[in-house]
């Protein structure tokens, strides 16, 4: 079940029901609200809806940071919750990267985000 990248695009404005020009001529830092979805997250689409909780933030150069939260759907009893965090630098190249399953390897070090705590 792989984790998708949270950056500010179209897909990302939409999602916020925010038109990307607000995003694209918004100076100083953005934190939005929680998101939350009920959606499958495995890329077969035929499993399960899971709960997933995106809370992303970025500052006025487009640096930012997304923590998301998965349960419920295909997780085994023994995973009750997928917590995973992913930081970008202003080339919206990701800097960091680490999940509580191990999805993916771990990249960066948390500490470098430009928001280095939830």
């Amino acid at each position: 079940m792989p984790i998708m990248k949270f950056v500010p695009t179209v897909l990302f404005a939409a999602a916020l029901m925010v038109p990307l020009p607000s995003l694209v001529a918004f100076v100083g830092e953005l934190d939005t609200a929680p998101h939350a979805a009920h959606v499958d997250t495995d890329e077969s689409k035929n499993t399960k809806l899971e709960d997933v909780v995106i809370d992303s933030r970025w500052n006025q150069v487009g640096a930012g940071r997304a923590d998301i939260d998965i349960a419920g759907g295909d997780l085994p009893s023994t995973t009750p919750m997928v917590d995973a965090v992913e930081c970008w630098g202003t080339d919206f190249l990701q800097s960091y990267y680490s999940d509580s399953v191990g999805f993916s390897p771990n990249v960066g070090v948390e500490s470098a985000c430009v928001y280095p705590s939830k």
